[in-house]
């Protein structure tokens, strides 16, 4: 049995790969000695700019990476994902914190910042963000740490608790986003193509960026960021033996410490009423 290769994009160290024995497929080619091809993740597919010059063909919402969540069993309107809408680390927070309000987002996630930083960002009282419920989390760039699973759960029990709209962010919207997003939307019935569409929008709304200008990523490229996500959510439910996306899911929220009326409230909360 040939080699395979789980990526794990961790979190906070984006180019590192872990090496597993893993029997998830991959939609990546390995090379003849092997071992799996990452010429496609070169110098400039991970660059991004602070300038919102650099990408003159997004539109509001993609230089935001804001967007409804539209997958399989997903109610309308009901769950939104974002680049942080009130950190300026990244230059676009005004723009997520603008789209929120056009939303009608009433309950924020926050897997960034605890509440003490958010008296770090400038502009913070007087925006919409401000007015409306916020979890803050503050939770480590790892999906395996405790800390990150003691986060999501508190996250997942506020969603469930208050009346959504919900938009949940991290700061690029990108990795913990990714991930949280990911496991809500298998929880509620997405296929797994539809869970890769969804993470590679993010990387089309940040990367690719060459001298100075953001270039649309190959469809090598494409394929090799939506390998990421799909080999992470193998990972994590690979314990739960062959169940489908959504059992898995759902599994996984019990390990977290999640009951089951818990469970169910969520998905109540998140499907169509």
């Amino acid at each position: 049995m040939r080699k395979l290769w789980c990526i794990v994009w961790a979190f906070a160290l984006s180019a590192s790969m872990v090496a597993c024995g893993s029997s998830a497929s991959s939609d990546l080619e390995e090379n003849e000695n092997g071992s799996l091809d990452t010429t496609v993740v070169n110098e400039d597919f991970m660059n991004m700019s602070y300038s919102k010059d650099a990408y003159p063909d997004l539109s509001v919402e993609e230089y935001a990476n804001f967007r409804v969540v539209e997958t399989s069993g997903m109610g309308r309107g009901v769950l939104y994902r974002s680049s942080s809408p009130i950190s300026p680390n990244i230059g676009r927070n005004l723009e997520a914190d603008s789209l929120s309000k056009n939303a009608g987002i009433a309950v924020f996630i926050n897997l960034a910042d605890s509440e003490s930083d958010i008296s770090f960002f400038e502009g913070y009282a007087e925006s919409y963000y401000a007015t409306q419920k916020v979890a803050f989390l503050g939770v480590p760039a790892d999906y395996t740490n405790d800390a990150f699973k003691e986060g999501l759960a508190e996250g997942l029990r506020f969603m469930a608790q208050n009346e959504g709209p919900y938009l949940v962010h991290c700061t690029y919207g990108k990795d913990r986003t990714g991930f949280s997003i990911a496991v809500l939307e298998a929880l509620m019935g997405a296929t797994m193509e539809e869970i890769k569409e969804d993470f590679l929008k993010t990387y089309t709304n940040f990367y690719n960026v060459v001298d100075g200008r953001q270039i649309p990523l190959t469809e090598l490229q494409q394929e090799y960021v939506k390998g990421l996500i799909a080999n992470v959510l193998g990972l994590i439910f690979a314990d739960f033996g062959d169940l489908d996306l959504a059992s898995a899911a759902e599994a996984y929220l019990l390990t977290l410490g999640l009951s089951q009326s818990e469970i169910e409230a969520l998905k109540a909360r998140l499907g169509d009423e």
